[in-house]
């Protein structure tokens, strides 16, 4: 059974077509490779056919969805949150389980396929993206600002620092063979030293 916790990158709930096949895109990396992705997979994945799937939006606008359906869920997975004071906790979640790593993966993969599109001449996968990471970056900057007195005196070279370790950090860890709490761990307190969280 589905639920956002454990699978954050999916909505099997969801009826609407932008959904669907953002999942179709997620499990075929998962199954099978990005390299096995066509519309004729995702046309098996969503067991119609291929027809079916080109009937109710081409590939240009098929990936366009995946795109803005990714952003969306990157926005909900990435923004940053507050936690209890003392717990030393990140305010967000790194890939520390496959079903995040996969996610992770999925968003970078689509920002491959949207340049592939954009060196086609069709931007609008890329500015769906683009969307994402500036909202992404946005919450963050919003969230720096309001830490604690502590970090008043923090500069805006101390957030790309933060930045630039952050969006490495997830990277490394989506792309490990398996999920690795170790490295996990230690990832999550290089961070919150950078972010004075104890």
């Amino acid at each position: 059974m589905w639920n956002l916790e454990r699978d954050p990158f999916l909505r099997y709930s969801s009826a609407l077509h932008k959904d669907i096949v953002t999942d179709g895109f997620i499990r075929i990396l998962s199954d099978t490779g990005l390299d096995a992705f066509s519309m004729a997979a995702l046309a098996r994945w969503m067991k119609v056919s291929a027809a079916a799937v080109a009937q109710r939006a081409s590939k240009a606008e098929t990936l366009r969805l995946i795109a803005v359906a990714m952003a969306e869920r990157w926005r909900r997975w990435a923004t940053p949150v507050w936690v209890p004071e003392g717990q030393g906790m990140l305010p967000t979640p790194l890939p520390a389980t496959e079903a995040e790593a996969l996610g992770v993966r999925a968003w970078l993969l689509a920002g491959e396929l949207a340049r592939t599109r954009a060196a086609a001449g069709d931007e609008r996968p890329a500015e769906a993206l683009a969307l994402g990471w500036a909202a992404d970056r946005a919450n963050w900057e919003a969230w720096w600002t309001r830490l604690p007195t502590a970090r008043a005196a923090a500069t805006d070279g101390d957030f790309e620092e933060f930045w630039v370790v952050l969006q490495g950090v997830r990277i490394y860890l989506a792309f490990l063979p398996a999920p690795d709490p170790a490295l996990v761990g230690a990832a999550q307190r290089v961070l919150a030293r950078l972010l004075d969280v104890h």
